[in-house]
C-alpha cells in the first residue's frame, strides 16, 4: 500500500512483493520515500541475516529462485550431454533471475541511500526514511 505523506513523500507499507516493486521503482527514480512497518528489528539498508530473511520473505520466499537455481544443478549433474542441457541451463537462469530480479535491484541499489528510523505514535509504525544519498 503506498500512501503520500503531508510532504508528498512516498509511504510504502512494506509487507509483500507489491510492496518490493514500489520499493524498487522508487530506489530506480532515486526518489526520497518512507517504508513503514511495525517489525522494530527489520532495517532496510542492514546487511545483517534477519533484514536479509525479511527481504527474501517478502519476495515469495525465494522459491523462484531455489527452483531455477536447482533447475540449473540438475542440467550439470544429468550424464547425458543432450539438448536438454541447454534448456535446463535457461530456463534455471530465467528462473533465478525472475525472482530474484527485485531483490537484486534493492540490493545494488541500496548502497546509495542513506535513513533514519523514527517511531510513529499514531499509527504505531517504525517509519524508514530513505533518501539518496548526495552525489559530490
Amino acid at each position: 500500500m503506498t500512501d503520500q505523506n503531508f510532504d508528498g513523500t512516498k509511504k510504502i507499507e512494506y509487507k509483500d512483493k507489491t510492496s518490493l516493486n514500489e520499493i524498487a521503482k522508487a530506489m530506480k527514480n532515486k526518489e526520497t520515500f518512507i517504508i513503514s512497518t511495525d517489525d522494530k528489528k527489520f532495517n532496510p539498508l542492514g546487511y545483517d541475516r534477519y533484514s536479509a530473511d525479511k527481504w527474501i520473505g517478502a519476495a515469495g520466499g525465494g522459491t523462484m529462485m531455489l527452483i531455477g537455481a536447482g533447475a540449473l544443478v540438475l542440467a550439470f549433474l544429468d550424464p547425458e550431454p543432450t539438448t536438454k542441457l541447454g534448456t535446463l541451463v535457461i530456463g534455471g537462469t530465467i528462473m533465478t533471475l525472475a525472482g530474484g530480479g527485485v531483490i537484486i535491484t534493492i540490493l545494488i541499489t541500496r548502497a546509495k541511500y542513506k535513513s533514519i528510523m523514527t517511531f510513529n505514535k499514531e499509527t504505531g509504525k517504525y517509519e524508514w526514511i530513505l533518501e539518496p544519498r548526495s552525489r559530490k
